[in-house]
């Protein structure tokens, strides 16, 4: 199946829903969420006994719901001893993709490895694709179409992709993004991969107009070489960055019942990935971090990054974190130097990091280093104690007073990446993400977003 025919999973015009409930938590969730979000008339849903889930007509088997079709996705949470069945209905039918959320497979042991086994048999003579088992599908924010019951605050549109194996964990990753500053563009939650896998929806979303970085976690890959022409075909496009569970032997043999995934060579896995175009992170943190990166920033043009900040000290770890990971402060030019002098009072000292201290002329410094042709990049270390500040900004003052006019940083952003952080009072955090955060990534702390700037610079120098 070429992997256009992938798109009714994310933008389907009829669905048929094999389990809907109003009693299951989880099957329930995903009947009001589809429902509550424009899908009420292309949706069928299948319960046994028929009657109304939440006011809506349903019909006790899939041969019963045929006449309703066609449809192009099934979504199937049912008790994994009647998937086979349903799945084979569903191909009678002609409806060629299904998300099958139920767990009960190769992740519970020998019988649901059996069970596993005989669906994939199952599905190649039924003519059906598969997402799943053992997941909770996907999410498109583009038009709000879910699998599964999303919050409003994580269907804001963005270009971060994500795909997960494990289903609970993309589900919580979704939660969690939009504290981040993170906005979707897709996310794919994959469970035991019985039939589509990570190297199909990297072929996907490499062509995914609305996807300008994908995030990966995997506890394994399904098919080693498949998987490798697929990333070097999504990195020629986009950045992929990649969090791999299963390193130690720990995390390896726990692996197993979880979405019974081969761990495989830890170091083997490293290497190749690095060869296809792909980065790998340490842990979650630096995962989501270079998502929010080059999902807003362009790559730098060079390695030259540019300090402002108010914080002598956050200057000095961002400059570590940044030189031991390649980059380098730039020299500043010196009619930039001169302009500032001119502008600045004596105990400032001109330089970079330029660390303007309480002096209130931060937004000239961030000016400067704009404009300036030796800096490639900016970090702003906004690093201001809240009392000082907080008579002010409740006010009235606004955060255009500290980082500039935001139309002007706007469309500085799309040139040159910039990128803040701010180490301090969990509100003035939030007034700074609230102001610039649809089109500045912002970190709460200087060693994070220099990390973060590493990896959008390191996807320059591989692309």
């Amino acid at each position: 199946m070429p992997e256009s025919d992938l798109r009714p999973l994310f933008d389907p015009a009829r669905v048929i829903f094999v389990g809907a409930s109003e009693t299951n938590l989880f099957s329930a969730g995903i009947a009001r969420y589809l429902i509550g979000h424009g899908y009420a008339d292309r949706l069928t849903m299948v319960r046994p006994g028929a009657g109304t889930v939440f006011g809506r007509p349903a019909y006790p088997t899939v041969a019963a719901a045929a006449a309703a079709g066609p449809f192009d996705l099934a979504i199937v949470a049912i008790p994994a001893p009647a998937v086979g069945e349903a799945l084979a209905e569903l191909g009678r039918i002609a409806c060629r993709l299904a998300i099958v959320e139920s767990a009960g497979f190769a992740e519970s042991g020998p019988e649901g490895a059996a069970r596993q086994a005989g669906l994939k048999e199952l599905i190649r003579s039924a003519g059906i694709r598969v997402l799943g088992p053992n997941c909770v599908g996907v999410v498109n924010t583009a038009n709000g179409f879910a699998s599964t019951e999303v919050q409003p605050e994580s269907l804001v549109p963005g270009g971060v992709a994500l795909i997960a194996q494990s289903g609970i964990f993309g589900s919580i990753l979704l939660d969690a993004a939009p504290a981040r500053g993170l906005r979707l563009s897709k996310a794919i939650t994959m469970g035991n991969r019985l039939d589509l896998d990570e190297a199909d929806f990297l072929n996907f979303l490499a062509d995914d107009p609305e996807t300008r970085v994908v995030a990966m976690y995997l506890e394994g890959v399904a098919d080693g070489p498949r998987f490798l022409r697929a990333m070097e075909r999504c990195t020629a496009r986009k950045p992929v960055f990649v969090l791999k569970g299963g390193r130690t032997a720990a995390g390896a043999k726990a692996i197993g019942s979880h979405t019974a995934s081969l761990a495989g060579r830890d170091a083997v896995f490293s290497g190749a990935l690095r060869q296809a175009g792909g980065r790998r992170v340490e842990n979650l943190e630096e995962l989501l971090d270079a998502a929010l990166a080059c999902s807003l920033c362009p790559a730098p043009a060079g390695p030259r990054v540019g300090l402002v900040t108010t914080s002598g000290s956050q200057g000095i770890l961002a400059a570590d974190v940044l030189t031991s990971r390649g980059l380098q402060l730039a020299e500043l030019d010196p009619a930039t130097l001169a302009a500032l002098r001119a502008k600045v009072p004596p105990w400032v000292p001109l330089g970079n990091p330029l660390d303007f201290g309480p002096s209130g002329l931060f937004a000239e410094g961030v000016a400067a280093q704009l404009a300036d042709p030796n800096v490639d990049a900016l970090l702003l270390l906004v690093t201001i104690p809240w009392g000082s500040i907080r008579p002010a900004v409740e006010a009235g003052m606004p955060m255009s007073a500290l980082l500039g006019e935001p139309e002007m940083l706007r469309a500085a952003a799309r040139r040159k990446p910039i990128l803040v952080s701010h180490l301090g009072f969990p509100p003035f955090l939030s007034r700074m993400r609230a102001a610039f955060g649809d089109f500045l990534p912002i970190y709460p702390d200087s060693e994070r977003a220099a990390r973060a700037l590493s990896y959008l610079a390191g996807f320059r120098k591989s692309s």
